[in-house]
């Protein structure tokens, strides 16, 4: 057999109904040096017997069978074995969608001296192929050299190809999690590759029918460590989009309403140590900034501010109807206001100083008021003290002194080791 181009990885587990249509989408390449590993991950049923009866027809067939160890292990099983240059995976249920593709992707790599190549999917749904708007971002719209940090996608790593040494030297194998293993691996792959190219083709249909879940107590936990995973990595290499992408699914959508109905069958305190990890990543001023709601939501954030230097009712007071005054138009002060306008812009009277800055007329447009001007305000308005931590306690006093009620310490420290300004 010639040199090996491509390793198609293929965990296999109840798939009978599919398995054929999977392997022959494969076997029916243009690219020929190929060898098609599949994973037998416990199947219960007839997909052992059907891959063997291939397998006697296409000596490029590698068959291993193991105890059920989720797909994410056989994989990494697949990928310990494998033989050629780059690496494709593909599940039991999804076929690629033409016969030239897995040629069009080697060729891509190799002639772009890139480690990663991919392209576009699609959906098989209600026998037809659909390719929905509302995941657009999963595919381009230009083909080309593509910079991750500019692309910032996480779904549906299966249509891409990756260079086999690159992920051996480097450990990038999938996590072992029952679930949610993928997003974090292409993560961290892409993160270390940087780049990659990009072919406009549709590289696989994903049978959506069939991708149904039946949620553990594992799942839940995969679920969430896999979250925890890509939301540090977002923060650590500035993938802003990405991390808003990953707080807004949490927050919201098919995976907040499976994970709390989940969750109320398999809580435990396994569960919620992971919980507080994610917790302890949530940047308060950016996702607030960028419409994310925080208040209302399995990750019980208004619980979580009191630990982070945050008053409990810090999100109920920063939309408070009543108003919010700034105390400090210094730096710190225009600093925060520059992050709580865009969503919460309406909700601000103004900036308070002492006589020292009372030649100060606005600051970012915003009027700048001593604080004895904004006294009719003291039993209603919100009061955030915005200079630095060592003058916290004097002006709170003082603050306390004139009448007003709120008054909240934003320790500017905390802000400031965020990413995100």
């Amino acid at each position: 057999m010639n040199e090996i181009k491509v390793s198609i990885i293929m965990p296999v587990y109840n798939a009978e109904q599919y398995i054929n249509e999977a392997i022959e989408s494969v076997q029916n390449q243009t690219l020929k040096e190929l060898e098609i590993i599949c994973i037998n991950d416990g199947s219960k049923d007839n997909s052992q017997q059907i891959i063997e009866n291939i397998k006697k027809e296409d000596n490029r067939i590698v068959c291993i069978t193991t105890e059920n160890q989720g797909a994410g292990r056989a994989r990494n099983c697949g990928l310990n074995i494998a033989r050629g240059k780059y690496i494709f995976f593909l599940d039991s249920d999804d076929y690629l969608f033409s016969n030239s593709i897995l040629e069009k992707l080697f060729f891509l790599a190799e002639e772009n001296n890139v480690l990663i190549s991919g392209g576009n999917c699609c959906f098989y749904k209600n026998g037809k192929h659909v390719i929905e708007s509302q995941v657009l971002k999963y595919n381009f719209l230009e083909d080309g050299l593509k910079e991750y940090k500019d692309y910032q996608a996480d779904y549906y790593y299966g249509r891409f190809l990756y260079n086999r040494e690159m992920l051996i030297k480097n450990n990038f194998y999938f996590p072992d999690y029952k679930r949610y293993q993928d997003p974090p691996f292409m993560v961290k792959v892409m993160t270390h590759c940087k780049s990659f190219v990009a072919t406009l083709d549709i590289v696989f249909c994903y049978r959506w029918s069939n991708k149904s879940m039946v949620w553990t107590e594992e799942k839940c936990i995969g679920y969430i460590m896999g979250m925890r995973d890509e939301v540090l990595l977002a923060k650590q290499m500035h993938y802003d989009e990405l991390y808003l992408t990953l707080f807004k699914r949490m927050y919201s959508g098919w995976a907040h309403d499976a994970l709390i109905n989940a969750l109320n069958d398999h809580y435990s305190a396994v569960v919620e140590e992971y919980i507080d990890q994610i917790r302890s990543c949530i940047d308060i001023i950016f996702l607030m900034s960028n419409g994310v709601k925080l208040d209302n939501s399995i990750w019980k954030l208004p619980d979580y501010t009191e630990n982070v230097g945050y008053p409990k009712t810090f999100l109920q007071a920063l939309r408070s109807p009543q108003g919010v005054i700034f105390y400090g138009a210094g730096i710190v002060g225009e600093r925060m206001v520059r992050q709580f306008k865009l969503k919460y812009w309406d909700n601000i009277i103004g900036f308070a100083v002492t006589d020292s800055q009372k030649d100060k007329k606005d600051v970012l447009g915003i009027p700048v008021f001593q604080i004895d001007q904004l006294s009719e305000y003291k039993d209603t308005a919100n009061v955030f003290i915005s200079t630095s931590p060592i003058f916290h306690k004097e002006i709170r006093d003082s603050l306390y002194e004139k009448g007003f009620k709120n008054v909240y310490s934003i320790d500017w420290a905390d802000l400031k080791r965020s990413s995100w300004f």
